[in-house]
């Protein structure tokens, strides 16, 4: 074997030159921001499912209780954090399931009856029949027989009217199918339905008045 040439560097240039390989980019080794939190969020875990470790002698027991655990406090987490942003969120509009007739307070049944008597000199029967069944429930209303809160529905006067109202219940009930009939399902009106309208806006009221139910 021949002998290996001698080294003309001597003992400082080499440590020299071994300190400058030492610092390129090549031989860096300091871990980056996102290695460091890696880390930090390791050693977090492992100092939580520690003492889990140690049940069952530190075998496969306690790593499964350990995980189990985890995956626990991450569901809390989650739906914690969904609690607190979910009222931040705008909620949607809840809409009734069955048509709403809106009687507006300051309407009173005198400007009903005159508003559905001008929609049936113009010959507008849809906006007639609904005057006429706005005024039959103005007058409860105004009457106090039955009670007006904002969103009612027609189904909920419905059963207001057959709790308190009974001589009235079977009539006043046809007279809202027919208007869900023409303003929701977009039937056919015609002069002789809203006539009939009409005339239960005039009749049911007074027989309502004296056959009250009352709780």
């Amino acid at each position: 074997m021949s002998d290996l040439p001698v080294s003309e560097t001597n003992a400082d240039d080499a440590g020299e030159i071994t300190d400058e390989v030492l610092r390129s980019p090549d031989f860096n080794y300091e871990p980056t921001i996102l290695e460091r939190i890696g880390e930090w969020v390791s050693d977090r875990i492992d100092s939580l499912i520690q003492p889990f470790l140690n049940i069952g002698g530190g075998g496969a027991t306690g790593r499964v209780i350990a995980y189990l655990f985890l995956v626990l406090a991450a569901v809390a987490l989650v739906w914690l954090i969904w609690r607190l942003l979910r009222d931040r969120f705008p909620k949607p509009e809840m809409s009734p399931d069955k048509p709403v007739i809106d009687i507006s307070p300051w309407m009173r049944p005198a400007d009903l009856r005159k508003a559905a008597e001008e929609f049936e000199a113009a010959g507008e029967w849809r906006e007639a029949l609904r005057a006429r069944y706005r005024l039959l429930v103005a007058q409860l209303v105004e009457m106090h027989l039955i009670e007006n809160p904002p969103g009612r529905t027609t189904g909920e006067y419905n059963r207001a009217v057959s709790a308190k109202l009974p001589a009235i219940a079977e009539d006043f009930d046809d007279a809202t199918r027919d208007f869900e009939r023409v303003w929701y399902g977009q039937f056919d009106t015609n002069p002789a339905s809203v006539a009939v309208m009409a005339a239960r806006a005039d009749e049911l009221p007074k027989i309502a008045k004296g056959s009250r139910v009352t709780t």
